[in-house]
């Protein structure tokens, strides 16, 4: 498997991480899987199927059955939103 993938989305160059590590990783942090709100080409690991995706729409599952796995571009959003509502407490 690749453990590295270039994705397009909203005009911007993307990478994901794939690789085995990072899905285990992203399964056992709960609070980031918590803070998913799903977009159209969102990289998720779906165990059924031990395989990555790209959801190119709302998933037909229940969401807590499949694995979000965030763009380089989504973590820093999430530390970033966690950083200003810290620095205002």
């Amino acid at each position: 498997m690749k453990n590295w993938v270039k994705g397009k989305h909203s005009d911007e160059d993307h990478t994901v991480d794939i690789s085995e590590k990072y899905v285990r990783m992203c399964m056992a942090s709960k609070q980031i899987q918590h803070l998913w709100s799903f977009e159209n080409g969102d990289y998720v690991f779906d165990p059924a199927y031990e395989e990555v995706q790209v959801l190119l729409y709302y998933p037909a599952k229940d969401i807590s059955e499949i694995i979000w796995l965030p763009r380089q571009d989504q973590l820093q959003a999430i530390c970033i939103d966690f950083f200003i509502q810290n620095v205002k407490k």
